[in-house]
């Protein structure tokens, strides 16, 4: 599952021109959606194993989190060739890559829900019913099963 879209890196994180030089393996003249996905979806997985002790997955996706998998995917793809990886590119793979760390070891936080916490009660009645029961002593009398 990816928790990022194409739409989500370009033209935002990587411009269109770019991307087209990073992917067109078959020199088409466009991007390949293939490549960029499987990018985004590995980038995803990387996620999921630093936060899996943490959150539930699937995680909720939020702007955070496609940051997070935006930057990882952004610097995957540009290492795909043998050019140069232009800095900015370097360190918010580098800060994505912090943040995991930190999220893993308890250090930050990433804005989904924790499992397990408590949930909150609202104030009001609380009305309990109780039905007869179905066995009784009285109504199994003479009963020898066991």
């Amino acid at each position: 599952m990816s928790y990022a879209l194409i739409t989500d890196l370009t033209p935002s994180v990587i411009p269109s021109k770019t991307l087209i030089e990073l992917t067109d393996d078959a020199r088409s003249g466009a991007f390949d959606a293939d490549i960029v996905n499987a990018e985004l979806s590995k980038a995803s997985g990387v996620v999921e194993m630093y936060c899996r002790q943490r959150y539930a997955l699937p995680l909720q996706q939020t702007e955070e989190l496609i940051g997070l998998v935006t930057s990882i995917a952004a610097y995957k793809l540009y290492t795909r060739r043998a050019g140069q990886v232009p800095d900015l590119v370097k360190q918010n793979n580098l800060d994505a890559m912090q943040m995991l760390r930190d999220i893993s070891s308890n250090k930050a936080s990433l804005d989904q829900p924790v499992p397990g916490a408590n949930a909150q009660v609202a104030e009001g009645t609380i009305a309990v019913s109780r039905k007869r029961r179905a066995f009784s002593a009285c109504n199994l009398k003479g009963f020898s099963g066991f």
